[in-house]
């Protein structure tokens, strides 16, 4: 590159060029009496900001050492020390983030690639230090196409990317890497080019195969094919299910099923689907069929196309109830009109919306409703027309939630609600109120529930209630004996006669030996499980202890609600002292496993209007709309408690102001 052509790094070189003829000629004679080994580590110092300022290591630290160097201000081997580990503190830093970008992260999980590299640079000084992020600089730059095709595997196949990091992972386990990695990649994208070309079940049951072990190079084709038959038997038998059976679904659900299975992930799920099928889609909507064709027909005429091509199910339904409201009245034109009005506009009223709509429509008189009509297109309907208008003004991100793509479902309260806060959300207004009176709603409710099981689903949720559960029984129990400890609770139990097992086989050993026999001499036969609140108020609960205690549970159904309750040996600890909570007395931390449980259900309160397009980032005042929701959704949460944990609950339930 031609001088000058590249201004910063000319300016960058030149001040470490300058900066190693101070440390030379400035400092020389701070330098001449530092002993030897000081002395080379100044000069490497020096050495090392120059280098890692040329590959573009720089911060204020840096600067205000490479500063006091300059100053003679750095002088004893102590203080050397010192500038070198903050130095290379911060070299690391920017080695590990550059190799980082250097590799995809899940082959770096298997090769060991940053973890191995940072481990060899951990005895180097500054100036190996810096080589090392040249060195590395180089490499991101060659592997930079290689990172590139395993992220477009990833992205093509992830099923495929995962038979690449097995494969990978087999080569790294021999002990030398006989193949590099770019061969492998390309032997996998080789071998199962026709794999990633299949539909996505097909992928599913043959990567599974090859994840058991079941398939070699050999075998792997013939599989495939084997496998694509299977599926294609599979999904014509369903399609067949929909085309012999189209006049009960309707045109275009038909099509809307055959691209829903086209898409499942493995077999079992076309399984699944067929039997659903056979068992409920048919006869439901055979029935619903039966109960259209059985009606006059002048009543069904007006429909009859728009029943035959687009309406689903649940549209059926809800049209039948409004015909069955316009049967008395067949040979009203009115009426009939009015109902094709509003049947013709989707987006503007809700199939759920037309029973009550027609019902409410034929109270009135043959003049009102000739009245009602004429208002219905001169207000309600362009009402609803605007609302349908403001929703696709909405940003793409905000229509597409998951909640929002079911946003023509909803009445008519129901979107002037959520339009509302969105709105509000995307002007940066206080959408607090909005987003408490959507969450009382119908639509609202059923994604706070839907949100609220996929919280409760994880560690997280589960230790939490688990938590609950067993804080409620320690307090019972606390209160019952008047003893903190665990340990000592189930000793005190067992002298009272109330130990079941070990009390008994303790009453024995006393018959045989005439000795009295402790809980430690029987070898504490029952299993010590502990929830530490520390850990649980950081998320961090060990997920094997959770699922133990979860078993037991919900599966051996070891927890009662008499005073025999062998689970009492359950320790609720604070980890820093191991000593167990008071929760009979205490009523602070009583307060924090409640405060825990509530903090759960606003993670799903916010994951429900984030699903409903949302944003749960801005100043949503989240502790005002928990505690306007805290009964309903506590209401919730003993509801999932009764139900996941044999009608248990926890000491949330307690507080009846909650």
């Amino acid at each position: 590159m031609p001088p000058g052509e590249n201004l910063a790094t000319d300016r960058v070189e030149r001040g470490a060029d300058r900066t190693i003829d101070r440390l030379q000629a400035d400092n020389f004679k701070n330098v001449l009496a530092l002993s030897g080994e000081q002395q080379r580590r100044m000069e490497s110092l020096g050495k090392g900001i120059a280098e890692l300022g040329k590959q573009g290591v720089q911060s204020p630290e840096i600067d205000s050492i490479r500063q006091r160097m300059e100053r003679g201000e750095i002088k004893s081997f102590a203080e050397v020390m010192a500038a070198e580990s903050i130095v290379k503190g911060i070299a690391m830093k920017k080695a590990e983030q550059e190799l980082k970008d250097s590799i995809d992260p899940d082959e770096d999980a298997v090769l060991g690639h940053t973890k191995g590299w940072l481990k060899a640079m951990e005895g180097m000084d500054t100036t190996g230090v810096a080589n090392e992020i040249k060195e590395i600089k180089n490499i991101k730059t060659e592997q930079a196409e290689h990172k590139k095709n395993v992220q477009a595997l990833k992205a093509k196949s992830p099923r495929a990317f995962k038979a690449y990091l097995k494969e990978l992972k087999k080569n790294k386990e021999r002990g030398l890497m006989t193949k590099s990695k770019k061969d492998i990649l390309k032997d996998t994208e080789t071998t199962y080019s026709k794999a990633m070309k299949a539909p996505e079940a097909v992928q599913g049951e043959f990567f599974a195969k090859l994840d058991k072990g079941e398939l070699t190079k050999d075998s792997a084709g013939e599989t495939l094919k084997e496998l694509e038959a299977q599926h294609k038997d599979m999904i014509a038998k369903y399609e067949k299910s929909l085309d012999d059976n189209v006049k009960i679904f309707g045109k275009k659900p038909v099509a809307e099923f055959k691209s829903w299975i086209a898409g499942r992930k493995n077999f079992a799920e076309i399984q699944w689907a067929q039997h659903v099928m056979d068992t409920d889609y048919l006869p439901k909507r055979q029935q619903v069929q039966t109960e259209f064709e059985n009606m006059p027909d002048n009543v069904t005429k007006p429909h009859k196309e728009k029943w035959e091509n687009d309406l689903g199910y649940s549209e059926r339904r809800a049209l039948l109830a409004s015909l069955h409201n316009l049967e008395h009245q067949a040979n009203n034109p009115m009426a009939q009109e009015y109902m094709q009005t509003l049947t013709n506009s989707p987006e503007e009223v809700a199939a759920k919306e037309w029973p009550k709509m027609t019902e409410d429509f034929l109270k009135h008189d043959y003049a009102d409703q000739e009245t009602l009509l004429k208002a219905y297109r001169l207000t309600e309907g362009r009402q609803r027309r605007e609302l349908a208008d403001r929703f696709k003004k909405l940003p793409d991100d905000v229509r597409q939630t998951p909640e929002n793509q079911r946003f023509f479902t909803l009445d008519k309260e129901e979107k002037i609600t959520l339009l509302s806060a969105l709105e509000k959300d995307q002007t940066g207004a206080d959408s607090t109120k909005d987003w408490q009176n959507m969450m009382q709603t119908e639509s609202g409710d059923q994604a706070f529930q839907r949100a609220l099981g996929m919280v409760t689903g994880r560690t997280r949720g589960q230790a939490v209630v688990l938590a609950d559960i067993m804080g409620k029984k320690t307090y019972e129990d606390q209160m019952r004996t008047g003893v903190v400890d665990a340990s000592d609770r189930q000793e005190k139990n067992i002298r009272e006669g109330k130990g079941s097992r070990i009390g008994d086989k303790m009453e024995l050993v006393h018959e045989l030996t005439g000795e009295d026999t402790t809980i430690n001499d029987m070898g504490q036969e029952q299993e010590f499980h502990t929830m530490d609140l520390d850990a649980l108020n950081q998320g961090a609960m060990n997920e094997s202890s959770v699922q133990a205690i979860r078993r037991e549970l919900v599966e051996d159904g070891t927890i009662t609600n008499d005073e025999k309750d062998t689970y009492s040996m359950a320790r609720f600890v604070r980890r820093g002292s191991d000593n167990e909570i008071d929760l009979a007395r205490n009523t602070d931390q009583r307060d924090n496993l409640e405060g825990m449980v509530k903090q759960m259900l606003m993670e799903a309160l916010m994951m429900a209007v984030e699903s409903m397009g949302g944003k749960p980032q801005r100043e949503i005042a989240w502790d005002d709309l928990s505690e306007e929701q805290s009964k309903a959704m506590l209401g919730h949460y003993q509801e999932m408690t009764k139900m996941q944990f044999k009608g248990l609950e926890g000491i949330s339930t307690m507080k009846k102001a909650a």
